[in-house]
């Protein structure tokens, strides 16, 4: 029979192991420069039929995630070669 500290961990476990792959996600997320997190969670895990609209979602969302990460690096080198220009000026002044 379990007492009342037992139910309490049990009841615990979905959000524990939410907690645990959110943390999984944060910490993976800074060891990387693209992490990808497909919007999955209204498809149940054990939902075989969905396997056809769950590769197309992670296909589509994988296509878009590409796109802006490669936009904002070539933000990113726009601005430090103006960056770079101005302190070259700056150190060479007319």
């Amino acid at each position: 029979m379990a007492g009342p500290a037992t139910l309490g961990v049990t009841a615990l476990r979905p959000w524990l192991a939410q907690a645990s792959f959110r943390l999984l996600l944060t910490i993976f997320g800074l060891a990387t420069d693209l992490l990808l997190h497909p919007p999955l969670a209204s498809i149940d895990l054990l939902d075989w039929r969905a396997f056809d609209r769950v590769v197309q979602i992670g296909y589509q969302h994988a296509i878009e995630s590409i796109e802006k990460y490669r936009a904002q690096l070539a933000s990113a080198r726009g601005a430090a070669a103006s960056a770079a220009a101005l302190a070259g000026a700056a150190a060479n002044p007319p």
